[in-house]
């Protein structure tokens, strides 16, 4: 058997982390906040892709609440939960996760809601950057951090679950 190799796991937390981080702080120091997006691609940003009926801009959005800018006005309540799932996360991948097929899920949760944690003490706000159109309709704006939560969640509901050893009655 192969013995767990926790630098791995940690090396994608850090590059995932420090991705999103740089991106955001070009994002924030570089391109207008917009107020409304703009109909016409790139969106009041940088076009970043333009292939058919898909674009993809750079912009620069607030969100100050969680997916789809959801509870708002419960940002300040919500940065405590955030702080309470991430230690929940760590504590359950260092302590007491089993299988090694969940530490990538659970490396790439961590780190995108740590990058969003951080921006909440940054800025006051997650910063979001990334508008997609897929064949006219607007996907709602999102960050590496998301994407990252995104794919962790993903990959934790593709995992099948062990049988159980235990005897049943």
């Amino acid at each position: 058997m192969h013995r767990f190799r926790p630098l791995l796991p940690f090396l994608l937390f850090v590059l995932l982390l420090a991705a999103d981080l740089i991106l955001k702080s070009y994002v924030v120091e570089q391109l207008p906040r917009i107020a409304a997006l703009s109909a016409n691609f790139p969106f009041g940003g940088l076009p970043l892709l333009q292939w058919g009926p898909v674009d993809v801009s750079l912009v620069y959005a607030i969100n100050r609440g969680v997916a789809l800018g959801l509870l708002a006005p419960l940002a300040d309540i919500l940065i405590y939960a955030r702080m309470l799932i991430i230690a929940s996360l760590v504590t359950y991948l260092l302590f007491f996760n089993s299988e090694r097929r969940r530490i990538l899920p659970f490396t790439l949760l961590i780190a995108g809601a740590l990058g969003n944690v951080v921006d909440y003490f940054r800025f006051g706000y997650v910063v979001d950057m990334f508008h997609c159109r897929f064949w006219g309709h607007s996907f709602p704006i999102f960050n590496i951090a998301d994407s990252a939560i995104c794919i962790g969640v993903a990959l934790l509901l593709l995992i099948p679950n062990r049988p159980s050893l235990a005897l049943k009655p």
